[in-house]
C-alpha cells in the first residue's frame, strides 16, 4: 500500500519500514478505523522505538483523537502526515510530535521520524522501572526485560504482568483480572 501523499517517490509502508529499521525505528501506521482500534496492540512487539505515523486525511476527528489521546497516555511518539491544501486547517491544539507535508523527502522523514522518537523518549529513572529478580518493566515504552533480553507480549500479556509485578505478593481474583485488564464487557 503506497502511503496516500508521497507523490515524489511513491514509497510503500514497507520501504518505509526498511528505511527507519536502519535507525531502529518501527513505524505503525494509523490510516482507516481498523488501525485507529488496534494499533496500540502493535506497540508491544515492535522491535525498535515504535513511531505512530498517522495518515491524517484518511481518519475522521473521533479517530484522530482518540489515537492521539492513547498516545498522549503512553507517551508514544506521533508523526502526522498531511496534505498541502489542509496544513492552514490543521488544528495547532492537536498533540503531536512532529508533522511532515506530502510530498516529503526521504531524508526528511527518516529525519523526522528519528527526532520524533527522540523527543518522545525520556530516560527512565530508576523509580521508574519495575525490578522483579531477573524482571524488568519499563512502563513509559512497554519494554519488558529478562535478564537483559527483550521479550516481546502482546498487549493484554504486558498490562497484565504489568499488574502482577507492581503488586507482588496481592492476589486477584479472576473477575478482578478479567475487569482490570480486559473490561467490564469482557465474556471469556
Amino acid at each position: 500500500m503506497n502511503i496516500a501523499h508521497n507523490k515524489s517517490n511513491d514509497l510503500t509502508r514497507e520501504d518505509i519500514y526498511q528505511l527507519l529499521a536502519e535507525d531502529m525505528v518501527t513505524p505503525i501506521f494509523v490510516s482507516d478505523s481498523n488501525e485507529s482500534k488496534t494499533f496500540i496492540d502493535q506497540v508491544a512487539t515492535a522491535e525498535g522505538s515504535p513511531l505512530i505515523i498517522m495518515e491524517l486525511s484518511l481518519l475522521n476527528k473521533p479517530q484522530i483523537s482518540k489515537v492521539l489521546e492513547l498516545c498522549k497516555e503512553t507517551n508514544l511518539p506521533t508523526l502526522a502526515i498531511i496534505s498541502p491544501d489542509d496544513l492552514m486547517s490543521l488544528d495547532t491544539d492537536m498533540i503531536i510530535t512532529d508533522f511532515i507535508v506530502s510530498p516529503f523527502l526521504e531524508e526528511e522523514l527518516i529525519t523526522r521520524s528519528i527526532f520524533s522518537v527522540k523527543r518522545a523518549t525520556v530516560a527512565p529513572s530508576k523509580e521508574d522501572l519495575i525490578n522483579r529478580g531477573d524482571l524488568t518493566i519499563n512502563p513509559s515504552n512497554y519494554e519488558v526485560l529478562i535478564n537483559n533480553i527483550r521479550v516481546n507480549l502482546r498487549f493484554k500479556e504486558y498490562e497484565l504482568l504489568l499488574l502482577l509485578a507492581s503488586n507482588p505478593g496481592r492476589v486477584y481474583d479472576r473477575a478482578t483480572l478479567l475487569n482490570q485488564i480486559w473490561g467490564y464487557d469482557y465474556f471469556g
